[in-house]
């Protein structure tokens, strides 16, 4: 039996946080990118009728035909798991454990969520980029735009699979087509901004050592 004790006085000891969160956080809080589950057929049935997709994650990297579809798709994933999104206990539990400390978030999750749940966006570093931003797919600079509420629009406008083609996201400065903030290679424009500053971290498991260690050192503290 993990004794938390010391874990939880770490914790109390700590002048700052290092948080490193990827996939089974996201798992944790009911989001899986890998999965051919329930969910997924819910969201993207059609899509995966039509196109094959097995999973999120390979719509995240499709090949689309069409802007309009490649912005549906996209439309339903934000508005499902950024949109309406609550904190879940996992998270109010990790805001618990980090109380009034200084931190850094160093997290490959791409959902946003740290920032929804109230994290500072300027001391996030989302090292594949995000869903909750867009830029010039090309690109032509280096100026990162909110995509959220354009989601939100698109999404109540999608019609089979389609969004309407005067409603697809354009370049501000180019008029070439947009894409999600996201690991697009050398593509993919990088959040210079965020420094990396790291004093102690919290390691992040698969889904049942996620819920254990966050509600356990939790409950020790």
């Amino acid at each position: 039996m993990i004794d938390w004790n010391p874990i939880a006085k770490k914790f109390r000891e700590a002048d700052a946080i290092l948080i490193g969160a990827s996939n089974g956080l996201s798992i944790t809080e009911g989001l899986h990118l890998f999965a051919d589950n329930a969910t997924f057929e819910r969201l993207f049935g059609d899509f995966k009728q039509k196109y094959g997709l097995r999973c999120i994650l390979q719509g995240m990297m499709a090949g689309w035909p069409s802007e309009e579809e490649k912005w549906a798709f996209w439309a339903r994933l934000i508005h499902r798991y950024c949109g309406q999104y609550q904190p879940t206990p996992v998270m109010n539990d990790l805001k618990a454990i980090v109380g009034e400390k200084d931190y850094f978030v160093v997290t490959s999750n791409g959902e946003g969520h740290f920032e929804l749940c109230g994290f500072d966006p300027t001391k996030i570093y989302e090292i594949e980029g995000n869903w909750i931003t867009m830029q010039c797919a090309r690109p032509c600079h280096d100026t990162l735009y909110s995509s959220l509420e354009v989601a939100e629009k698109l999404s109540a406008a999608e019609q089979g699979g389609h969004v309407p083609t005067e409603l697809v996201p354009r370049c501000p400065k180019c008029g070439g087509p947009m894409d999600i903030h996201m690991d697009a290679g050398q593509r993919m424009i990088l959040d210079t901004a965020a420094q990396r500053n790291e004093d102690h971290s919290i390691c992040i498991g698969n889904r049942d050592q996620v819920e254990t260690c966050i509600h356990k050192a939790v409950a020790a503290l």
